[in-house]
């Protein structure tokens, strides 16, 4: 009788260390496929559930880089240097910082600008940090200031014991109802209101005034304005959802800190964060205060208008409050960088201006000959441009900036964030020379374009935002700006006070005087928005764009009564009485553009991009991977090599594995982990009695059950074997060992993890059956085989289609498959095992037959009839 079999201890650890790859392995594919699948499916889900998915992905890829160095004795160091790089990469655009160089200040509650760059981002936020790049890294000039950093905003909820209050307030908000919004944003802000600002705080803040004083007038005032984490980003601007508060003095500071806090809570705010995926406790406020610039004149600049030569500039007197929250059409310029001039200028109405009175700001007539005259010089024009021009070069982006002249004629920055939108360039009569047009004339006497052809050119083309059919519909007004593209039909409805907003119909379009922020509430329910006043510059508008809803402001007075049914086209500037057919469910909008959708997808290029699918076996290759699938299918497969290295050469060095005798042409070795091998049996070959482990005798019971073939000859497509020959000899990925090679399986009485090459496929179950369902599992992976992808392929989707129905859930991608199921009885995992038997034996081989998507039926069929022999 042979004695019990010892595995050596370093076998021990170099097993544990391959199993813990191949669960962080399984774990991480799943949490990608389903970030894959909330993309293509356009789910909203949440921003806890997308982070918890990404959690996961970086702490499975974490422990596969650690285990693999574990169990090659540290050959693939380089691993670590591409995690760390592709992580910060992902870090910057979920708006975190990309290092740790200024950790030792992330629990400071004030912090001044001139020691703020870029990479305090998750400190104090977007909007101040790109800021206070600007005013430290470039000539530019900046108002000077401090930020209340979001350490101080989580010590003002904790100190007044807010957090369950706020969590239970929101937690009860169903924002499908907006009277209840409204009600629970108007007790939450009092939550913030009621606070009491935290004694260390308070006198921080007094102190940074003290500072701010000694390089302004006497009399100091600042703007307080917001900063949240994710405002002002890439893909989610919360344009004008949170408050700004101009010309405060030092004894008001601290009651506008809390009213910027409370914006948090508004009702268009939290809208907006959940219509973007986010959760609104997760957002934290930091927020800025700076010296307050009393302006001549203001404005917004789009760094990039039609074409990278040109940029766009709006102006109003005084502040520039007006522009954002769509008061007023300001004044529009376009500026040709490569001339040096303005090529377009369109004087706006400005009959009123905001400026700064002794606390606060007042309204303040303009005179009749000022109303129609430019707001700001030829010269200020081409220096703002050449400012917009600098920055965009210097950060690599087109850029929306929010600036200001004082007094003295000076420029100052104010805000700078990236710009959402990049209007394409538009076609005008004016540029149509030397063209063939075809042309036609409305009922109501408008020229509009059917199509054109380019001199010299054969091709036709419809024009752009040009209808080339005749709408009879009465035009309700044609002027005004494309503030957000696209078509609506539907009721309209009057919005211009928060007693409208909770009465407005789903569905509806909004029509108002005024393109103010806090309709941003009713973006989830309205279909549009026409706006007498506002621009494409305004934060209603910016807003719009990221709801996709059209929009179109400016058409000065229009009177439509609530109900009247009207379209929308906010393309051609123009709205229609009643329906018009060729417009009715036209639209511009693609779901996959939400703002949300954008940043997953820019994210799942550094995640789920497979860029090297047959990684070379080095420490320099590893330096290939771009993304944290190339890392995971690197290490996954040298893991594979290296555990066959490590069992060859136990083989040849140690007799600490014995080769299984079965009717299955396998060269199969089994590593006894204590109980998997009876102990009467021989030293050197064993039967399948001799293996007592319960895993390993389900699986195998399923191999050999009576019909299926593991060898002779099947009736294949000589093409496909052909192909298949080819494909071995030149693919390194399915011709890693040789046919022939040993495959191995781990037991013991209640776990096995077998590692098999079976034909040309590489096929892994790792399972554990015991008493406690609890504890029990069957994990299966199976990719390659000899033949083209297409046709592995559809061997995949045979096989997933196949453990659907006996209850395995499983992720594929492409010819690669991870099924696992779970919790069963001992009974009931013994006969999913012997089916994964039952279905390896049939698929044996099968990818050469799989010729058509047709015989992913075929053989699901076949096998769920027992018709093994089908080939």
């Amino acid at each position: 009788m042979a004695g019990k079999f010892n595995t050596p201890f370093d076998l021990h650890v170099r097993i544990k260390n391959f199993r813990d790859i191949i669960d962080a392995n399984n774990t991480a594919l799943e949490a990608i496929a389903r970030l894959q699948e909330q993309y293509h499916e356009n789910e909203r889900g949440n921003s806890q559930l997308t982070t918890k998915l990404i959690t996961d992905i970086f702490v499975n890829t974490f422990k596969m880089i650690k285990s693999i160095n574990a169990l090659s004795d540290d050959r693939y160091g380089n691993l670590y240097k591409v995690y760390d790089a592709i992580s910060s990469r992902l870090r910057n655009k979920l708006g975190e910082r990309g290092n740790n160089r200024h950790r030792e200040v992330i629990h400071k509650f004030i912090i001044p600008f001139s020691e703020i760059d870029h990479s305090y981002i998750d400190i104090v936020g977007e909007k101040i940090a790109f800021l206070c790049d600007i005013r430290n890294k470039t000539p530019v000039l900046v108002p000077d200031g401090f930020a209340i950093t979001e350490s101080a905003y989580s010590l003002l909820l904790k100190e007044n014991h807010l957090d369950e209050q706020i969590g239970s307030l929101l937690d009860s908000i169903d924002f499908k109802d907006i009277e209840g919004i409204f009600q629970a944003s108007s007790q939450l802000q009092k939550l913030i209101m009621n606070a009491r600002v935290p004694d260390i705080l308070k006198e921080e803040i007094q102190n940074a005034l003290k500072v701010l004083k000694a390089y302004a007038p006497a009399d100091l005032r600042v703007s307080v304005r917001s900063s949240a984490l994710f405002e002002s980003n890439a893909y989610t601007s919360f344009a004008g959802q949170y408050r700004t508060l101009l010309n405060i003095p030092e004894d008001e500071v601290l009651n506008a800190y809390l009213e910027v806090v409370a914006s948090k809570f508004t009702p268009e705010a939290m809208v907006y964060a959940v219509a973007h995926s986010f959760n609104i406790e997760d957002i934290c406020m930091p927020v800025a205060v700076q010296h307050m610039i009393d302006a001549k004149s203001s404005g917004v600049m789009f760094t990039s208008w039609q074409n990278l030569n040109q940029s766009m500039i709006q102006a109003v007197y005084g502040l520039g409050l007006y522009i954002v929250n769509g008061t007023l059409v300001p004044d529009t310029y376009i500026y040709n960088n490569e001339l040096k001039r303005t090529v377009v200028s369109i004087p706006g109405e400005k009959h009123t201006s905001l400026v700064c009175d002794i606390v606060g700001t007042k309204e303040a007539g303009i005179q009749e000959p000022y109303r129609n005259a430019p707001c700001i010089a030829s010269d200020q024009l081409s220096e703002l441009s050449g400012i917009g021009q600098k920055l965009d070069k210097i950060y690599k982006m087109p850029l929306d900036i929010e600036w200001a002249i004082d007094a003295r004629l000076n420029i100052f920055i104010l805000q700078c964030r990236p710009q959402l939108y990049k209007p394409a360039p538009e076609t005008t009569l004016a540029d149509l020379s030397d063209i063939d047009i075809e042309w036609a004339i409305d009922d109501y006497g408008e020229p509009y374009i059917l199509e054109y052809r380019e001199a010299g050119m054969s091709i036709r083309r419809s024009r752009r935002n040009t209808l080339p059919f005749r709408i009879l519909n009465h035009t309700i007004t044609d002027r005004g700006v494309t503030a957000s593209p696209g078509t609506a039909s539907a009721p309209a409805f009057n919005v211009n006070n928060s007693l409208d907003i909770m009465k407005f119909p789903y569905g509806s379009i909004i029509v108002t005087t005024t393109a103010d922020p806090k309709l941003a509430v009713l973006l989830n329910k309205a279909v549009g928005v026409i706006s007498q006043g506002g621009d494409v510059t305004g934060h209603l508008a910016a807003v719009a764009r990221e709801f996709q809803v059209p929009a179109l402001f400016a058409t000065g007075r229009v009177s439509i009564a609530d109900g009247k049914h009207i379209t929308l086209d906010a393309n051609n500037k123009k709205v229609y009485a009643g329906t018009v057919k060729e417009l009715a469910g036209k639209n511009d909008r693609k779901p996959d553009l939400q703002p949300s959708m954008l940043l997953l997808r820019d994210m799942l290029k550094d995640i789920a991009t497979l860029n090297i699918p047959n990684p070379a076996n080095s420490n320099s290759q590893a330096l290939k991977c771009k993304s944290i699938h190339d890392i995971i299918r690197f290490v996954h497969q040298i893991a594979i090599e290296e555990m066959f290295k490590t069992c060859d050469s136990k083989v040849s060095k140690e007799s600490c594995a014995r080769k299984i005798t079965s009717p299955i042409p396998v060269n199969l070795l089994a590593f006894d982990l204590g109980g998997g091998i009876a102990e009467d049996a021989p030293d050197i070959g064993i039967s399948l009695e001799n293996v007592v482990s319960i895993p390993m005798q389900a699986l195998w019971k399923g191999m050999m059950h009576k019909g299926i073939k593991w060898s002779g000859e099947r009736n294949i497509d000589v093409s496909g074997m052909f192909a298949a020959m080819t494909n071995y000899m030149i693919d390194e990925s399915t011709s890693m060992r040789g046919l022939g090679s040993p495959s191995y399986v781990f037991i013991s009485k209640n776990y096995m993890n077998f590692n098999s090459r079976v034909g040309y496929h590489f096929a892994t179950v790792d399972a554990y059956i015991g008493e406690l369902h609890e504890s029990n599992y069957i994990n299966f992976r199976f990719s390659g085989g000899a033949n083209a992808l297409d046709r592995r392929s559809r061997r995949t989707a045979l096989i997933e289609k196949t453990l659907r129905d006996a209850g395995y859930k499983s992720i594929r991608t492409m010819d690669v498959i991870n099924s696992n199921i779970q919790n069963l009885t001992e009974n009931q995992m013994q006969e999913k095992l012997e089916f994964l038997g039952r279905l390896l034996g049939f698929v044996n081989r099968l990818d050469i037959a799989m010729v058509t998507d047709n015989d992913i039926d075929k053989y699901y069929n076949a096998f769920k009839a027992q018709r093994y022999d089908v080939l």
